[in-house]
């Protein structure tokens, strides 16, 4: 993956995660994530803008991330994301569910 895609991915997780928290106006998104060129380059950028180094660094040290975090593949294969998912699901015995229903 190149260092333009992995940029790309990551900064589209980060603002699917800010939206999940409840931020939805574009400016205050560029602004959590340091983009001082404000919501229109952002969109840009994750459109197909380039995303150059001075943003990735200041995204970084926005958010506390150690310095080309945002460079890094962190795409998760679907077959391991559905495997991390089941081991998280808390397992029952059949004891436990004859104790619930009883």
């Amino acid at each position: 993956m190149s260092t333009q895609s992995a940029r790309r991915n990551n900064l589209r997780a980060l603002v699917a995660d800010l939206q999940q928290q409840g931020v939805e106006d574009w400016d205050e998104i560029a602004r959590r994530v340091g983009c001082t060129a404000g919501a229109a380059r952002l969109r840009s950028m994750l459109r197909e803008g380039f995303i150059g180094s001075w943003f990735s660094h200041c995204l970084e040290h926005s958010l506390n991330k150690p310095r080309r975090w945002l460079d890094e593949d962190r795409t998760v294969p679907a077959e391991l994301a559905a495997q991390n998912d089941a081991l998280e699901m808390p397992q029952t015995t059949d004891r436990q569910d004859s104790r619930d229903s009883g």
